[in-house]
Order: C-alpha cells, then sequence, then structure tokens
C-alpha cells in the first residue's frame, strides 16, 4: 500500500511531503476537501451564505447575508462577517429556524469604515494635507498646537493718497487706497477694509500731517467698524506746545472684533480751528491683520 506523507494513520501531513506546483486550487476545491465549506475562505462571497446545522469549532464567514437553511447549533465559536457592508443581515428561508446552543455568535465588519473627515480623531497630520474643499484649520485646537505657519491668514497693508486742506468741524475719512498688500480673502475699496471671517484682529493707522494748525480744540483718529467705533482723542497740547504748520504723526492702534462681511476704516475728527491740515501720503498707512476667529 503506498501513502501520501509518513506511514499511519496519525502521521501528519507537512510541506515536505508536497512537490512544489502538485496543488492547485482548482484541485482544492473540486477534490475531496471544500475549503469554502469545510474551512472557509478569504472572499466575499457575491451570494448569501447558507447557514444549517452544528458549528462546533472556530468558523468564520465573509459574507454581505446570511440565510437560515436549517435549524443551528452553536457550540463552538461562529463569526460572521462582511468586508464591503457595516451591516451583517441574517434571514431564515420559507420555513421559520431557530439558533440554539452555547456558543457564541458575533458579527460585525471586518475593516472600519474609511473616514471622511477629522471630527473626533487625535493625533499628529504629516506631510502634505489635502482636500475638497480646502482643510480649514482657523478654528481648529489641539496639543500640541497645530501650527498655521504655511496658511494664509486675513491680513492688509495700504497707504494713503495725499489730502489737503482738512475740514474743520466735522468727520473726515482719511482717503487709503494705494494698496501695498491685501491677502487671506479680504477685500478693500472705497477706503474701506472688509473681513473675509468673523474674529478679533489687529488694526493700526498712522497719519502723517503737514501744516496742522495750532488753533484746534479737538482732534481724534477713529477706528470706525460695523459694530463699534475706537477712538484716538488729541487734547488741546497741540494749541499748548506747536506753532502753526505743525508736521507730525497722529496714530491709533486697537483689537476690534469684526464679523464676516463687517468693514473698517479711519475717520478723524477737527474741532475748532482752520481748514489748514494737510494729510501727506508719506508716512500714512492703514494696515490689520487677523489674531484670533470666533
Amino acid at each position: 500500500m503506498s501513502y501520501l506523507g509518513r506511514r499511519g494513520a496519525s502521521a501528519a501531513l507537512t510541506s515536505a511531503d508536497i512537490p512544489d506546483d502538485s496543488i492547485t486550487a482548482a484541485k482544492i476545491v473540486d477534490g475531496a476537501v471544500d475549503f469554502q465549506n469545510e474551512l472557509g475562505f478569504l472572499e466575499n462571497k457575491a451570494t448569501t451564505q447558507n447557514l444549517t446545522g452544528t458549528y462546533s469549532t472556530e468558523r468564520m464567514y465573509l459574507n454581505d447575508s446570511y440565510t437560515l437553511t436549517g435549524n443551528v447549533t452553536v457550540t463552538g465559536h461562529l463569526a460572521l462577517g462582511s468586508i464591503a457592508d457595516e451591516d451583517i443581515v441574517i434571514t431564515q428561508d420559507s420555513t421559520e429556524r431557530t439558533i440554539t446552543g452555547s456558543g457564541t455568535i458575533e458579527a460585525g465588519e471586518v475593516l472600519s469604515s474609511k473616514e471622511a473627515d477629522l471630527t473626533g480623531m487625535t493625533g499628529e497630520l504629516g506631510g502634505v494635507v489635502t482636500g475638497s474643499p480646502a482643510l480649514n484649520l482657523g478654528n481648529a485646537t489641539g496639543s500640541p498646537a497645530i501650527s498655521l505657519d504655511n496658511a494664509t491668514a486675513p491680513a492688509f497693508l495700504v497707504q494713503a493718497q495725499a489730502m489737503t486742506n482738512l475740514a474743520a468741524g466735522g468727520y473726515t475719512d482719511l482717503q487709503f487706497v494705494t494698496i501695498i498688500k491685501n491677502v487671506g480673502g479680504g477685500s478693500f475699496g472705497s477706503y474701506t477694509y472688509t473681513a473675509p471671517v468673523s474674529g478679533l484682529y489687529f488694526i493700526n493707522v498712522s497719519a502723517h500731517y503737514d501744516g496742522f494748525p495750532n488753533n484746534v480744540t479737538d482732534f481724534r483718529v477713529n477706528i470706525v467698524t460695523s459694530n463699534r467705533t475706537y477712538e484716538m482723542r488729541y487734547a488741546k497740547f497741540i494749541n499748548a506746545e506747536h506753532s502753526t504748520n505743525y508736521t507730525g504723526t497722529f496714530t491709533n492702534t486697537a483689537v476690534v472684533d469684526l464679523d464676516a462681511t463687517a468693514t473698517c476704516k479711519v475717520q478723524v475728527y477737527q474741532n475748532s480751528g482752520s481748514a489748514a491740515a494737510d494729510l501727506s501720503a508719506s508716512h500714512s498707512y492703514f494696515s490689520g491683520f487677523l489674531v484670533s476667529k470666533y
């Protein structure tokens, strides 16, 4: 009598007993051992998997759906999985079936669903993160802090044009018209900046004057926003310490709150005195940048 492998009923078959290329997938399925029904296989079947009889060993199937074609007894561990779907559906055929036994049945997706966004995730973002629409880290927080070194935050820098004989007794818009830089989505027109996003902005005004009169009783440089006005008032020191044709720079700096599409501009106010003040384009700038979104 000839044997495959070592002689004896208890002799285990090893790879050394099987010549290379002697066993093919077709021979396994069509021959004495049916891996699909006896040992399982790692392929999601296109049709339903039938369940019937007793399951007394560790066994796993991969399918989208399962059908009870007979009563089922589980005394081992039966795992019903799916690669593609989250839901595992078990139905019975036209006859009412039962599942009994002291074993365990588990069902679930083998591979977790891919994440469509970063909500609730923790960890580090390495390399380049892209997406459509673009990834927005404006409101992101974390420990350590997320770096926005390469992000373009809203910011602008605009230079004034010359203005002569500014009126006394009322408010005048300073004419900032030469845009040096405007980045991050904000717009600038008619001497006014329009914020692209809601947040706290650092705003700075520097207005350089020639021929400022010495008979002024009140002078103000105001940052005027849609929400409120931030006033810088210069008192009567001009009268007391300077002569006519005073040349100097008046400034105002504030952290302001701007809503998306809110506006920001600069106004000056002169009370009393002659209309002799001239705004010089040199050294007269209006600038700002986003400090923090809200």
